[in-house]
């Protein structure tokens, strides 16, 4: 699953805060390093790190229990969410709890962090927070002057391909460099507003070739099957439950793959030991059967008097570190 748009965080936050404001936080859980759910009554939100962040049914077990998640707990369980901010422009949610505040940054290496008023208590990944959300900047009107579409990406950044997909409906190559007028500012703006005005009543627009989703119809796409969902959520939902029982598989297939590597490794070391066994118990015969003889070439070797072979065996070697080496024939 690919990481969520500003617009589409803007959206899933719209969702989220119909659903659980004013509710209660029951538990925090960490499900892995980059992975949390928050519980409220029935409805679990899940945070993947640096991708996305959503409401959903499905709970995960916790992996264990760190000092980080304990400290979230302390500080926001029984707490009843007031209210969710986002912005269209940014790629961040506050969680507001009364005199707390939980940050979930969704770009870099993702981010969470509680603050008490403006004080942080604790970030996972972060320490410079910024509780300040981004808006669109102004660009320069300078008329005749040439801009490239990355900057114009920039200032409105509501997400590449949606800004992408707004010039190509001005009739703009995205790959080109154009002239800045007031009237192409105003049509690109214009067609921003609305989009988030409405953001809540946007479809959802699944693309099954690509295995992507856009809040807004993309032209290149249009003759791909689709399908159009009325809630953000619910289609990520379905994406990641998909996702996440297509990787407990894999985690299972893997682990039988180890589980059948270490039988073979253990039976090649059955046969190994068996095979040394069976030499060990012939050289133990050998010694048993043939002692006096055995040790007289000893004595011999004390002595200094040692011979090439006694009747059935032959002395390979005796060095100097009173190693004696024979063959019994």
């Amino acid at each position: 699953m690919r990481a969520l748009n500003a617009i589409e965080i803007y959206r899933i936050a719209k969702e989220i805060e119909k659903k659980v404001v004013k509710g209660y936080l029951k538990k925090i859980y960490r499900i892995s390093e980059n992975e949390f759910i928050l519980s409220f009554q029935e409805l679990f939100i899940f945070i993947a790190l640096p991708k996305a962040i959503f409401a959903t049914q499905y709970k995960e077990n916790e992996t264990s229990v760190d000092t980080f998640t304990s400290l979230l707990r302390k500080h926001l369980i029984n707490k009843r969410l007031d209210k969710i901010d986002a912005s269209p422009f940014d790629r961040k949610i506050i969680f507001r709890f009364g005199e707390y505040s939980l940050l979930i940054e969704l770009y870099g290496k993702g981010n969470i962090a509680l603050i008490k008023d403006r004080d942080v208590i604790a970030s996972l990944n972060n320490t410079n927070i910024d509780m300040e959300f981004k808006e669109a900047k102004e660009i320069e009107k300078t008329e005749g002057k040439e801009k490239i579409i990355k900057e114009i990406i920039n200032a409105f950044n509501i997400g590449t391909r949606y800004i992408e997909e707004i010039l190509l409906e001005l009739g703009i190559d995205p790959n080109s460099k154009i002239v800045i007028s007031k009237e192409i500012i105003e049509k690109i703006k214009e067609r921003i507003n609305y989009i988030i005005e409405n953001v809540e009543k946007l479809n959802v627009i699944f693309y099954y070739e690509i295995n992507d989703f856009y809040l807004i119809e993309i032209n290149k796409y249009k003759n791909y099957k689709k399908e159009i969902y009325n809630s953000l959520n619910e289609l990520l939902d379905s994406l990641y439950i998909k996702e996440r029982l297509y990787r407990k598989s894999e985690e299972k297939e893997e682990k039988i793959r180890s589980i059948k590597e270490t039988i073979k490794r253990l039976e090649d070391e059955a046969k190994e030991l068996e095979k040394n066994a069976n030499e060990y118990e012939a050289i133990g015969n050998a010694i048993y059967q043939n002692l006096y003889l055995i040790n007289n070439i000893i004595l011999d070797a004390r002595k200094n008097t040692l011979k090439e072979s006694y009747d059935n065996i032959k002395v390979l070697s005796f060095s100097n570190n009173k190693r004696l080496e024979l063959e019994v024939e």
